[in-house]
């Protein structure tokens, strides 16, 4: 069975960060006690074997300043890019085999104007 991305990248996020990572946010009232937070979500991407998954994620990071996520998510990218695929591929869920930049961070306004937001989009290759 192919692994979860999003387990897999939370658990690496949490393990290399120390910082919250999840799929959902929490209910708005609890929000800003959680800050700074990473939100990853696969959003596309297609196994195109049945060994090989190739997940497309949205990773947005969630700070109560611009600046704070601005760095965050630098650093997730830096992680994501430059770490995983070659010192932390092999995860507990799966291996990370590549992973590619399909969009770089970027400011992204939010609904809520007490959080500052940064979203970037990665394509990972991965396999059990």
């Amino acid at each position: 069975m192919l692994p979860d991305i999003e387990i897999l990248i939370i658990a690496y996020l949490k393990a290399q960060t120390g910082r919250k990572a999840v799929t959902d946010l929490p209910a708005a009232d609890k929000l800003a006690a959680a800050l700074p937070l990473y939100r990853v979500t696969r959003v596309a991407g297609e196994d195109r074997d049945y060994k090989l998954d190739h997940p497309i994620i949205d990773l947005d990071v969630f700070a109560a300043d611009r600046a704070t996520a601005s760095l965050l998510s630098r650093q997730a990218h830096d992680l994501l890019c430059n770490h995983l695929p070659y010192e932390g591929s092999v995860q507990p869920t799966g291996v990370v085999t590549a992973v590619s930049t399909v969009v770089g961070p970027r400011w992204l306004p939010d609904s809520n104007t007490n959080l500052r937001r940064f979203q970037a989009s990665y394509e990972i290759s991965v396999h059990a």
